[in-house]
């Protein structure tokens, strides 16, 4: 039997899986070990209705003034743009879709007569112009494609593979961040992490830890506003804020998907598994992030949250996507 090839990016990331796996059981144990927090309840911010009758709803994300940016097409299209077909590009046809901007009323940005990327994410670019992003791609094939407000493709690019999050800017910066299949994969884009690209999809600054820090290996929160940007990340799930192109780290150890911060305030959202459901709130002090506080958090009702939610962080506040219910908390309420 052929063995297979022995890189060192297949070590690195062999090693990198059987290291995950053995966080989410530490994870796993400690939610066992420590009291149940107090639960707090979210709050229902809107209802998300498809724009068409018949849509179903691709991807949703927060956008650079706080409101949900969300993408939808018909059934049929949604299986094709969520399918695991890697081979698409934004000059192939496909599916018409539309781009909808939550403040929380909906109001629709974009129809985009037919989009040939496979997990799209979009986000509003100015000058009433849309980026919308594929999360894989091959080779040297575009993965990223801006549409004017008519629905016009007016520039492709390359954004790198392995894409786990797109977040733009009010003045047009992009910053995209990368799963481990994009950091270890062959693009050299995504052995960064994380990158910050103009509105004309060129690469503008690429990420290199700070001191004492460790590298991304897949980047699970990132935290975008026009002054700052703050990540969160695996291995070791540092915290990282990016402030004027100098990133500054502090220890922390905590798994998370989505990150709040307000000064020297932070909230981890999101844990593994068991951990889901856990917000834990603290403060920067010296090299590291010391928690003073966890919540487990509830839909408003009190009911526990479903097994698949989508969290985002902007600035201080948490997005939670629970199906087409958006909820919001704030680092206020989590003071209590």
């Amino acid at each position: 039997m052929a063995q297979p090839p022995c890189s060192h990016r297949w070590i690195t990331r062999c090693h990198h899986v059987t290291m995950r796996r053995s966080h989410a059981r530490r994870q796993r144990a400690r939610r066992e070990q420590v009291p149940r927090r107090p639960a707090i309840g979210l709050r229902q911010h809107a209802d998300l209705v498809p724009p068409a009758d018949g849509d179903d709803l691709v991807s949703a994300t927060v956008g650079p003034q706080g409101q949900l940016v969300s993408l939808w097409t018909d059934g049929q299209g949604r299986e094709v743009l969520s399918s695991s077909d890697n081979q698409r590009r934004s000059d192939l046809p496909g599916p018409a879709v539309r781009v909808v901007e939550h403040w929380p009323a909906p109001v629709v940005s974009v129809t985009v007569a037919g989009l040939g990327l496979a997990s799209p994410t979009a986000q509003p670019l100015p000058d009433g112009k849309t980026l919308i992003v594929g999360a894989r791609h091959r080779g040297q094939d575009h993965n990223a494609a801006v549409y004017n407000e008519m629905g016009a493709l007016v520039l492709t690019g390359r954004l790198g593979d392995g894409i786990e999050h797109v977040r733009t800017t009010s003045v047009g910066d992009i910053w995209v961040a990368y799963f481990d299949e994009g950091v270890y994969g062959d693009d050299p884009l995504g052995g960064h992490g994380l990158v910050r690209f103009t509105a004309d999809l060129e690469p503008s600054w690429r990420y290199s830890a700070p001191g004492g820090i460790d590298s991304i290996d897949d980047c699970y929160a990132l935290t975008v506003t026009n002054h700052e940007v703050w990540a969160c990340y695996y291995s070791s799930f540092p915290v990282v804020r990016i402030r004027d192109g100098r990133a500054t780290g502090w220890h922390s150890g905590r798994a998370a998907h989505a990150l709040l911060a307000y000064s020297d305030t932070i909230a981890l959202a999101g844990g593994y598994g068991a951990e889901r459901d856990v917000v834990a709130v603290g403060a920067l002090t010296g090299d590291r992030l010391r928690v003073e506080r966890e919540f487990r958090l509830t839909l408003p009702d009190g009911t526990e949250l479903p097994k698949r939610v989508q969290m985002f962080g902007h600035g201080d506040e948490l997005h939670v996507l629970a199906d087409t219910a958006w909820h919001k908390i704030s680092l206020d309420d989590l003071h209590t």
